[in-house]
């Protein structure tokens, strides 16, 4: 009995994976993220904060009319080779810090977070959140992206941020691309990013990397522009270990490093259907021949430096 469905399972995949296979697979993206656009504005009540519209959104962040480029701003040791004048490039522009990103000084236009229990000690969303409370943050009112939660315990922690942040929380969705095959995701990741964009705007592509999030996010704000910084993926390394600006046993709140020294855990498929590397070089393909604009990387140590062009700096890294 178990070899029989074993084989019905394994011919699904084959016809899902075959080229007959593509409208099937296209149906599944419209359904999920039809589903998952329910499921977030369900939580976004329960939460009560707003839900990711790119329009609305938009409009309130800071005015910069010149700004044609999005910074997507890791945690990856490479950030302390970063010049004043590269982060003043970056002010300049469009920028989000993601998860860990509050413990630095830079502060950008918009904030994401969400919650991946299986890193470090598991608080790291709340411990995230808590960092916001710094005056600065507070004074320059960033926007807040999370990723929808379940969890009843992390929504309730909201209402811990500073009163003059908590109107600027948006609940954001988000689907994986159906296929397991490296050979049909850019097909898929084009067909699926038409449909989120005229359809399901406040959904975004994922692959369980909050990189491939972030190009979804800036793309529906209308950046074609991306640069990836601190996304070094080749170690686990944070910028503020072995830091003389966070010398052991400061208290910045800062999380759990539980992952070693080798690859970053979304290199990994254990969890996910693809490598974040595989992701990243399908999607910037798709965003190059789409939309005519360019996936970057920051740092040439990268590990996507062999996947990605490295960025100009004006101030050359």
């Amino acid at each position: 009995m178990k070899k029989e469905v074993s084989w019905v399972k394994n011919a699904a995949r084959w016809g899902l994976e075959s080229p007959l296979g593509a409208p099937i697979r296209q149906a599944i993206v419209k359904q999920e993220a039809r589903a998952e656009k329910a499921f977030v504005k369900r939580k976004a009540e329960e939460a009560g904060v707003k839900v990711f519209d790119p329009e609305s959104f938009g409009k309130q962040l800071t005015d910069k009319p010149q700004a044609d480029t999005f910074f997507i701003l890791g945690s990856g040791s490479s950030i302390n080779d970063l010049t004043a004048a590269n982060f003043q490039e970056i002010g300049r522009h469009r920028s989000v810090g993601i998860n860990n990103w509050p413990v630095h000084s830079f502060v950008p236009d918009l904030y994401s977070f969400d919650s991946v229990p299986w890193v470090g000690d598991g608080q790291n969303f709340r411990r995230s959140l808590d960092l916001l409370h710094r005056q600065d943050i507070v004074t320059s009112s960033p926007q807040v992206l999370i990723v929808r939660l379940k969890n009843q315990s992390e929504i309730d922690h909201i209402d811990t941020l500073p009163a003059e942040l908590r109107s600027n929380v948006h609940f954001y969705g988000r689907v994986m691309p159906p296929t397991r095959r490296v050979s049909n995701l850019s097909a898929d990741l084009r067909t699926a990013l038409k449909i989120l964009r005229h359809e399901h705007s406040g959904i975004v592509l994922d692959s369980g990397a909050s990189i491939v999030r972030m190009v979804g996010i800036a793309l529906a704000l209308g950046y074609t522009k991306i640069v990836l910084v601190g996304v070094d993926l080749n170690n686990t390394r944070y910028f503020w270990e072995d830091n003389r600006l966070y010398p052991e046993g400061e208290a910045i709140n800062s999380p759990v490093n539980n992952q070693g020294e080798l690859l970053h855990e979304t290199t990994d498929t254990w969890i996910r259907p693809f490598s974040v590397i595989d992701m990243m070089e399908k999607l910037a393909n798709v965003v190059s021949d789409d939309y005519g604009g360019n996936i970057f990387i920051g740092s040439s140590q990268s590990a996507l430096s062999s996947v990605l062009p490295v960025y100009s700096w004006h101030d050359s890294l």
